[in-house]
């Protein structure tokens, strides 16, 4: 059952929620500004381009940072609806978090085992195994339906 905006009050939205929230609107929003310098750096790649030159083995052209702001666009839409629905106390929101947060676990994980930067991956696992741990609490569950 969804609940309608009516149905939920604004005091009845925890702070864990309201604070994931805002970390997911920020995040959009920096996604965005992400994608306008994407795009402004595609249309002004020829000034820098001869200090790309010197990293041979990366095709970088003004299509690559055109992709890379796209794949932002993306990422952008999914962080605000997701922020979007937890807002409503949609459990879907919910699910879709834990999915996203696991990946970034997953990423983490993957990365640590490559590059082993242990002070930014265990800051994110951290990160990471927290909202898991409130996503999953009892309380925050029992919110969601």
């Amino acid at each position: 059952m969804v609940k309608k905006q009516s149905d939920i009050k604004k005091n009845s939205i925890p702070e864990g929620v309201w604070i994931l929230s805002v970390v997911l609107f920020a995040g959009a929003l920096l996604s965005v500004l992400l994608v306008l310098w994407m795009f402004s750096a595609a249309d002004q790649f020829s000034t820098f381009a001869p200090q790309l030159a010197q990293y041979d083995d990366m095709n970088v052209s003004p299509v690559t940072f055109v992709n890379i702001g796209l794949l932002f666009i993306v990422v952008a839409l999914v962080s605000y609806f997701i922020g979007r629905g937890l807002l409503k106390l949609q459990n879907r929101a919910r699910v879709a978090l834990i999915l996203v947060v696991v990946l970034t676990l997953a990423l983490s994980i993957y990365s640590f085992i490559i590059s082993r930067q242990i002070y930014v991956n265990v800051f994110t696992l951290i990160i990471n195994v927290v909202v898991l741990w409130y996503l999953f609490n009892k309380k925050t569950i029992k919110v969601f339906k």
